[in-house]
């Protein structure tokens, strides 16, 4: 019973269901538009999506494998969603969450690919909507976001998918994202 609750936190907390549904619930609370909600969910989630029916296509089926498709499929599309937040005229909050994805992924290649330590950027792509959640709708959606964190932590552990350690990194690669971010909106 454990084991398949747990496998269903996992498969409902992939990112690209995340964004969506962040996407949706920034729309509904009229903090974006259709049109901006639409571009959110397509750079941020479903372009990310695309990484999995190909690595299947691809017979990419280890592990490693559909993650560094991933990771590639996700510099390209927060590159995308970076430059298109850049040339249209977006608010700060949104323009603060296109460069927090950015900026998160950059630093996850970097802990992962030079540094040569592992970092969950499954943990990091939940910690960004919680957080962005939280700053957008404000503190009446922590204990919501919180059990959320706590659940796919724990899921994340009982499959040993992940470290301790590793859904740490990945949580605090979101966390330094996005104070960067607003650093950086601030001048």
């Amino acid at each position: 019973m454990k084991k398949k609750l747990a496998k269903t936190i996992r498969a409902i907390s992939v990112p690209p269901i995340v964004v969506t549904i962040m996407a949706v619930a920034l729309f509904l609370l009229k903090t974006t538009t259709l049109t901006e909600t639409l571009f959110l969910f397509l750079f941020l989630g479903f372009i990310p999506f695309l990484s999995y029916p190909l690595s299947f296509i691809l017979k990419k089926r280890s592990r490693d494998e559909v993650r560094k498709l991933a990771f590639i499929f996700s510099i390209i599309s927060y590159t995308l969603g970076l430059f298109y937040s850049l040339f249209i005229d977006l608010s700060i909050e949104l323009e603060i969450i296109y460069l927090t994805y950015f900026l998160s992924v950059l630093i996850l290649t970097f802990i992962n690919k030079v540094i040569k330590v592992k970092a969950s950027g499954h943990m990091t792509s939940i910690t960004g909507p919680l957080l962005i959640s939280i700053y957008l709708i404000g503190f009446k959606s922590i204990f919501i976001t919180l059990a959320f964190y706590i659940l796919v932590f724990w899921s994340s552990l009982y499959l040993k998918r992940h470290t301790k350690r590793e859904m740490i990194l990945g949580s605090l690669t979101v966390l330094i994202s996005f104070l960067l971010a607003n650093i950086i909106y601030m001048f």
